[in-house]
């Protein structure tokens, strides 16, 4: 909005329609936000060239054994789920406890989850993302530019890293537990939410089989209490991506421009109906610390890279016309 209210009052007047939208519900779903807006566009016969959101940054020094910052364009996302799992168990008296509490056979089905991770992938945004940062990896580069052929030899590297772990695979992480009322009461019942970034090719439903196979014998029920979206794969082969490669080299000369899958959630998934190029980056610079801020203590923003992101809008709005494109 900034960058917009500093064109226009420039005089800024472009050959297309732009249209900005602000949900205010992204971080649990978007379905009151974001997706109303899309269903309007698609209603109205609205179609978009392409759909900017936030995601991607300058990654400077958090990637390792990259020797230049990182400009990371989302050009996926994993999509993203909730599971609640619940185990029932003898009640009582904790004085005469059974082998294993309700709480005891769900901390088995979550330490059997995590030691059994899903299987592995190598999926288009990531192995672009390896090939094209492969120069500015010493040592590295033969393995990055081969990554597809040599991935089945490096998938138990990769997977050592949260990060990389998180790029090639599905990833359950259990967040919210609840069984319990007093110190010397057993529960009757024990449950945890489960949080789920699938990887494209896999679905809610291969999660919750596989809990159950890595877990035989086991008596547990699995709900579903939130079903994500299935984002696409945007093209890197096109005019909307070479002018966001365009002007971010402008920006940041030094840095190496990326595409990569997000294991973060946007609106812009919802925008999928009316937009096959949508690109995800938020001009900041950010280093291991700043990065780690986010959605952690003190998360915060510098007022140099506001004004970064401001400056990135202003010269993508006035620069997207079609003597440009």
């Amino acid at each position: 909005m900034e960058a917009a209210e500093y064109l226009i009052n420039a005089g800024f007047q472009p050959d297309r329609d732009i249209y900005l939208v602000f949900g205010y519900d992204e971080e649990v779903g978007g379905e009151r936000g974001a997706a109303q807006a899309a269903q309007y566009f698609k209603e109205q016969g609205i179609e978009f060239e392409c759909v900017i959101d936030e995601g991607g940054c300058i990654a400077d020094g958090i990637m390792e054994g990259l020797v230049v910052p990182a400009a990371l364009i989302g050009i996926a996302e994993k999509s993203w789920s909730n599971i609640r799992i619940t185990v029932s168990g003898q009640g009582g008296h904790s004085s005469m406890p059974p082998q294993h509490t309700a709480i005891g056979k769900l901390a088995q089905i979550i330490a059997s989850v995590e030691n059994n991770p899903m299987p592995a992938h190598l999926i288009m945004p990531v192995q672009e993302m390896f090939k094209k940062m492969a120069p500015y990896m010493p040592g590295k580069k033969p393995i990055l530019k081969n990554i597809d052929r040599l991935f089945p030899l490096l998938k138990s590297m990769l997977s050592k890293s949260p990060t990389t772990n998180a790029m090639i695979r599905t990833t359950v992480a259990f967040t919210m537990t609840e069984g319990g009322e007093a110190p010397n009461v057993l529960p009757q019942k024990a449950s945890v939410v489960a949080n789920l970034r699938i990887l494209h090719g896999d679905s809610v439903d291969q999660v919750i089989a596989h809990i159950r196979k890595v877990n035989p014998g086991m008596d547990f029920e699995v709900e579903k209490t939130l079903v994500g979206d299935i984002s696409g794969i945007s093209p890197i082969d096109v005019p909307p991506y070479q002018l966001l490669e365009r002007i971010i080299g402008e920006m940041y000369p030094q840095a190496v421009v990326l595409p990569y899958l997000m294991a973060g959630g946007t609106d812009s998934r919802k925008y999928a109906g009316v937009c096959d190029k949508i690109y995800r980056f938020s001009a900041m610079v950010l280093d291991p610390q700043e990065y780690a801020s986010i959605h952690s203590t003190n998360e915060r923003i510098s007022i140099e890279n506001l004004a970064s992101i401001i400056e990135f809008y202003c010269r993508f709005l006035s620069a997207y016309d079609y003597k440009n494109m």
